[in-house]
């Protein structure tokens, strides 16, 4: 009697310990924390050098040249939700956000102006991209697609033909260009959005993100599917996680990063394959992500974050 009492105290611990290591997680020397002039929500960030900007919520536009260590908020001239941002150079940028306003810097993101919107409903736009100072596209609801020859002055629209929010833009390293979005929304232009070619891909899906691997586009989206592909159609697909992922980015050593729902976040090798998923105190939605010196910094519906690439393993 006295041995199996001595046997289930013994497996008691044995099932303590186990349970441990199964749910532990590790502890972060500097769990990031929220500014409180950095609470709110924001949908996208980037980078240009030294220059970082985020844009979210009632036209917030904040600006940082300390990799994200400090913030100061930049003039913007409009209270609607900004959803995207592209920089083309120190001192060229554009946003994007609802109503289909567009903004532009001319001094690095200081400050910023509305340039003529290029949609006559209205309709918000969820992704910008600009080749040069003069030819730019942007895309947003309802399958429409905006291109300028003059910086965003004047705009030229096209409806593609399908019915889908549109949500990325990307160039890829042999000058295509592609758009992807909702209910299997992807394209590609030769011609920097002159005209646009559709691929069809072999299953249901949409698409929330993309970014490039040379000559090639991931894309990443609904039930954690990333997929890569040509011209030529679909490469390779494959499902890497549970969660959503709607925000990518490149390491400066070639890596991927991928992020979604619930803070998941995934890093990857350079051709986009194996994938494996970090350990993170964000548990709430991830809009957006990049890369500075020694850090990730994180964009969501609360704030910005900013984690060590240290505490992640990176």
């Amino acid at each position: 009697m006295r041995q199996l009492s001595t046997y289930i105290s013994s497996l008691g611990v044995v099932i303590f310990l186990a349970a441990t290591f199964l749910f532990w997680e590790p502890s972060f020397k500097h769990p990031p924390k929220i500014d409180e002039s950095n609470r709110g929500a924001f949908f996208d960030i980037t980078k240009y050098k030294e220059i970082v900007i985020a844009v979210g919520e009632h036209g917030r536009i904040l600006y940082s040249c300390d990799e994200g260590k400090s913030w100061i908020s930049a003039i913007s001239p409009t209270n609607l939700s900004l959803t995207s941002i592209f920089l083309l150079n120190d001192n060229l940028g554009w946003i994007t956000g609802y109503d289909g306003i567009i903004l532009k810097t001319e001094n690095g993101g200081l400050t910023w102006t509305s340039v003529k919107n290029p949609s006559t409903t209205e309709q918000p736009l969820f992704a910008i991209w600009f080749k040069n100072e003069n030819v730019g596209l942007a895309v947003g609801a309802d399958s429409m697609v905006y291109r300028t020859n003059d910086g965003g002055a004047h705009w030229q629209s096209q409806k593609l033909n399908m019915q889908a929010h549109l949500y990325s833009i990307s160039e890829t390293a042999d000058g295509t260009v592609w758009i992807s979005g909702e209910n299997q929304a992807l394209y590609f232009s030769k011609d920097l959005g002159k005209t646009w070619k559709k691929l069809k891909p072999p299953f249901l899906t949409s698409f929330f993100g993309s970014i490039t691997l040379s000559d090639q586009l991931l894309t990443f989206g609904l039930r954690g599917r990333v997929c890569t592909w040509k011209t030529s159609g679909l490469v390779e697909s494959k499902t890497e996680s549970d969660e959503s992922l709607s925000a990518g980015t490149h390491l400066e050593d070639g890596r991927i990063v991928l992020a979604g729902q619930r803070g998941k976040i995934l890093v990857g090798q350079k051709d986009g394959k194996l994938f494996h998923s970090l350990k993170t105190p964000i548990k709430e939605d991830i809009a957006s992500l990049i890369e500075t010196s020694n850090s990730l910094i994180i964009v969501g519906n609360s704030g910005i974050y900013r984690i060590l690439k240290s505490e992640l393993g990176l």
